[in-house]
């Protein structure tokens, strides 16, 4: 699906990929934290949710609250407005 209309979401993917890179160099902490600052940016990127929920699984802190709470936002955001 093509979520560029929603506001700032340009801004929420480039923090994504930030992420992303600190992802990969195994900085899952820092790359949470750019995925929290791009679900705050813009909200309704789902994409954003589910690459914080992949790096609490990374480091096995599928805390049940925490990991149900990421998935049903990006069911949620999913649906649309």
């Amino acid at each position: 699906s093509d979520y560029s209309h929603l506001p700032n979401y340009a801004q929420s993917r480039e923090l994504e990929i930030e992420g992303i890179k600190l992802s990969e160099e195994k900085n899952y902490a820092d790359a949470i934290k750019k995925f929290d600052q791009a679900i705050v940016v813009c909200p309704d990127n789902p994409s954003a949710y589910n690459n914080r929920a992949q790096q609490h699984q990374l480091l096995k802190q599928i805390e049940g609250e925490s990991f149900v709470k990421c998935y049903k936002n990006v069911l949620r955001s999913e649906k649309g407005p």
